[in-house]
């Protein structure tokens, strides 16, 4: 592999309000074997006496405050302050593996054109207990890297956690930034800009590199925004110059995402609208299933199963209530 001492890293985090957690997160930076040439805070309008008074005295910290504007304002701002050949991404409650950025600057012909280089996650608890689901995710990111082309690969589900990618600055000359639009998947839609245009995307695969903390406030756990904008992207690239297995995985996805969303109604109190809406969405589910059986994709069976039964359930609840 070729030399990486003339590298330079730039290490980027957005903080709104952080807690605790940052500070684990700041060190895992500061702490990589690789050393970072510097690390770029963005505080997008959020308060700061305390993440100012965790930050410890590096020259390589340059921290700034900004107007609120979410996460993909700030990732915006960072990438264009940056100097480094390589930018490294971090959230605020994640942290890295001190090799993590070795690792993935190892893989790299840097003869080569610019790249993208994504690694597996850890998934760990508030208090830093590791969970189960870490092998689940494990195991599925090893799944997807088996694929040739990356774009149907990501286009079935972000399977890239936002604290892996290391990428060089001029994709984003390239691709232009993260866009607001697609927030709260505002990542994953920029890897799909990253695979479509045909920058080529590194998988590391030894290990996990990074940790996703899971916890209550995560966004992920607004499951019907999360559902809407994953919609919203897959609709979008429907309509783009794809291949046509690029194309079937959306409309895969597309299909899943839909049956997902009915069920989420559920949850939100709508047991008429989700009666009313299950049979056509699952309907088009099973169909769409059926035609493009040949691509496995994940879970089918469970999620149709579950909203058969939930159905079944949600009906007869309805009889008794008339009683």
């Amino acid at each position: 592999m070729t030399d990486q001492r003339s590298v330079r890293v730039s290490a980027i985090m957005a903080v709104y309000n952080p807690n605790h957690h940052v500070i684990k997160a700041i060190e895992s930076v500061l702490n990589q074997t690789f050393p970072v040439s510097e690390f770029i805070i963005i505080n997008d309008g959020g308060k700061e006496d305390y993440i100012k008074s965790v930050l410890p005295d590096d020259p390589r910290i340059k921290y700034f405050l900004q107007k609120n504007g979410r996460v993909a304002a700030a990732r915006n701002t960072a990438i264009e302050k940056a100097t480094g050949d390589y930018l490294a991404f971090l959230d605020q409650d994640d942290y890295w593996f001190p090799e993590k950025l070795h690792e993935q600057l190892s893989m790299i012909d840097f003869k080569s054109e610019p790249c993208m280089i994504v690694s597996p996650i850890q998934v760990v608890d508030d208090n830093d207990v590791v969970l189960t689901l870490s092998e689940r995710r494990f195991q599925t990111y090893q799944e997807k890297i088996l694929s040739d082309d990356p774009v149907p690969a990501i286009l079935s589900g972000n399977f890239i956690y936002s604290s892996t990618p290391v990428i060089h600055r001029d994709v984003f000359k390239r691709t232009g930034g993260f866009e607001s639009r697609f927030e709260p998947h505002d990542d994953w839609a920029m890897y799909l800009k990253i695979a479509v245009a045909g920058i080529p995307v590194l998988f590391y695969s030894k290990q996990p590199l990074s940790v996703w903390r899971r916890h209550s406030s995560n966004e992920s756990h607004n499951r019907a925004k999360m559902l809407r904008t994953k919609s919203r992207i897959e609709r979008f690239y429907l309509n783009q110059n794809l291949s046509d297995k690029a194309k079937d995985m959306i409309k895969l996805g597309l299909a899943y995402t839909n049956l997902d969303r009915v069920n989420v109604l559920l949850y939100r109190q709508r047991p008429r609208t989700f009666r009313k809406l299950l049979p056509g969405v699952l309907s088009e589910f099973i169909s769409t299933n059926n035609r493009l059986k040949k691509y496995n994709f994940p879970a089918n069976s469970e999620l149709r199963n579950k909203s058969i039964k939930r159905y079944i359930i949600s009906f007869f609840k309805s009889l008794f209530s008339l009683k």
